[in-house]
């Protein structure tokens, strides 16, 4: 269900909620919630620190919020939930549900 508000949020403004597109909006989010909690001033003279407060906010990250669900993190990858869907007679027909986190 929670895939199915996101595609329809998203298709409201004209765009379309793909695997590439949906993991670029959490990648981009995580990026901001990691700038506001590291405290990124963004200013030319700040450029190394704030590059080593992102670096050190992400390696701090072992759970984020994604569109539909939990998303783990560790070391070296994000291990996140996932619907599989198949186009039939105009109609998304939903063949996996991912687990409850």
């Amino acid at each position: 269900p929670q895939a199915q508000v996101v595609a329809e949020r998203v298709q409201k403004f004209g765009g379309f909620a793909d695997l590439h597109s949906a993991a670029t909006w959490e990648n981009l989010f995580i990026v901001k919630t990691v700038i506001e909690a590291e405290g990124i001033l963004g200013k030319s003279d700040t450029v190394a620190a704030d590059r080593l407060k992102i670096q050190q906010g992400l390696s701090k990250l072992t759970e984020t919020s994604g569109l539909i669900g939990k998303v783990k993190r560790n070391a070296r990858e994000a291990v996140k939930p996932y619907v599989f869907v198949l186009a039939k007679s105009g109609k998304w027909d939903v063949l996996y549900t991912p687990q409850t986190n």
